[in-house]
């Protein structure tokens, strides 16, 4: 009869983890989607030159005139611009779009790690601290691909726990 009760309430504290994240991703994705389309029309100036150069490899993709970018970046990046570039015409737009959804990605991952390692209440601080913080609302609105690498880290991370279990 314990062992239910506990079960019980392990099961209620995961859905309100669940339905906070849900609520914090929400949030994100609203907050940064306006800075994304709104506020943002053109790169940084001096900062998002591999972010221009992702989207030239981006159109130039799948034509004889490809080269990949020598800078690092591979062509993870200039491919998903190109995916995104199929339904949203503007390149910039679809880079900046792929950096959205990374740190949509690298947020929701992140919560998954803490409350797996630290319970559901750290998470929820974990998530509230990650909305906040001004280097990934940065990095999720930029044409670079450093947001696209830290969420595949954090998402790499969350399969290494699965498999754990």
């Amino acid at each position: 009869m314990r062992k239910d009760a506990a079960l019980n309430v392990r099961l209620q504290s995961d859905m309100v983890h669940v339905i906070a994240g849900i609520l914090m991703a929400g949030v994100f994705f609203l907050a940064v989607g306006w800075l994304v389309l709104a506020v943002r029309t053109v790169p940084f100036t001096g900062y998002e030159t591999d972010g221009v150069y992702y989207m030239i490899s981006s159109r130039l993709l799948f034509t004889e005139q490809f080269r990949p970018p020598t800078f690092g970046g591979g062509i993870g990046m200039p491919l998903l611009i190109r995916l995104v570039n199929t339904i949203v015409p503007d390149t910039f737009t679809a880079a900046k779009l792929v950096s959205m959804a990374a740190g949509l990605a690298f947020l929701v991952g992140a919560i998954q790690i803490v409350s797996r390692l630290f319970g559901s209440g750290t998470a929820l601080v974990t998530g509230l601290l990650l909305l906040v913080n001004p280097l990934v609302l940065i990095y999720s609105t930029t044409s670079l691909s450093d947001m696209l690498a830290a969420a595949w880290l954090m998402l790499e991370a969350v399969m290494h726990f699965e498999r754990l279990d």
